[in-house]
């Protein structure tokens, strides 16, 4: 019998193992092909800066719109509102970390780009940014009030200017910018207010009256230094009294607080001679529109400050 006949059977029976081989070979090199996901992923390789989001959403007046800032990626997400769930429509790049939106009308939004320091008007018809505005340092919130929503209203909580030992200090404190929302390019009214951090915008019904909410508003206290403290009068005696035999308390310095007119203490002390300074303690600001008269156009003026501890 010739050879090939004999050693027939053999091949056979080893067909089986050359398949097994086969399929694993292949599962080894697939495997290295195959990606993989981790619960933890990589670090990101850009920086985020945490901007703080103030009024992210907003919704267009004919409730057709959602509109989201999307701050990490510098973009307004734009949503159609139907009867399910909500279509993502547009991704509209703006200015970097944008921390509010707000609609004008059904076409026209502005964002507010915090580390951009600007306003980015955007026509969402077209779905692209018209105009940019520079308003000052880390803007915050916006805000359409007056006639018609033709005023827009920019809290910039780093834009406000004061005045420490005869100089003068941009960034100290806030201040509000109103723009003419139909001649953007006019100079703005600046109402500047003597707040630390002013954040979050709202208004009345009408219109007529814009409020200012501040982020960081103390509690009209500070302060006086042990030097000073032990070089006029001392601390005032422990309240309730040290326990007999125990050591005596250090000598520290001293909280005192602001009460319309000077510094005082827990017992009614008055340090305001030692003290050359006030501090913003504003919560809430309010804006008013001032009617015209015949010597003066009407105006936007800041109508009042409620402060902690007094109102």
């Amino acid at each position: 019998m010739p050879p090939f006949s004999t050693s027939l059977p053999y091949r056979r029976s080893l067909l089986p193992t050359v398949i097994v081989f086969s399929l694993v070979f292949v599962w080894l090199v697939g495997s290295s092909w195959t990606r993989v996901g981790f619960a933890q992923g990589p670090p990101a390789s850009f920086r985020n800066f945490e901007a703080p989001q103030i009024h992210p959403l907003a919704l267009t007046p004919d409730g057709t719109r959602l509109l989201a800032v999307n701050t990490p990626n510098a973009t307004l997400s734009v949503f159609q509102l139907g009867s399910g769930s909500p279509v993502l429509t547009a991704e509209i790049p703006v200015g970097l970390e944008p921390v509010s939106v707000a609609a004008r009308n059904n076409r026209e939004a502005w964002v507010v780009n915090w580390l951009s320091d600007s306003v980015s008007i955007l026509d969402l018809t077209t779905g692209n940014v018209v105009r940019t505005i520079d308003v000052g340092d880390e803007p915050t919130d916006v805000i359409f009030a007056g006639s018609g929503n033709n005023k827009a209203f920019v809290c910039v909580s780093g834009g406000g200017r004061t005045t420490a030992s005869q100089i003068q200090i941009t960034g100290a404190a806030g201040a509000v910018k109103i723009f003419d929302a139909n001649n953007t390019l006019a100079s703005p009214v600046i109402i500047e207010n003597f707040a630390k951090q002013p954040r979050a915008l709202a208004r009345n019904a009408d219109g007529s009256r814009v409020f200012v909410s501040v982020f960081e508003s103390g509690n009209q206290t500070t302060i006086v230094p042990e030097p000073i403290v032990g070089a006029n009068g001392g601390l005032p005696p422990p309240n309730p009294a040290v326990r007999p035999g125990l050591p005596a308390p250090p000598n520290t310095g001293l909280i005192v607080k602001w009460d319309g007119s000077n510094w005082k203490d827990e017992i009614n002390r008055s340090w305001t001679a030692q003290i050359p300074y006030t501090l913003a303690a504003e919560l809430l600001l309010t804006a008013r529109r001032v009617p015209a008269t015949r010597t003066s156009a009407r105006r936007w003026t800041c109508a009042s400050a409620c402060c902690t501890g007094t109102k």
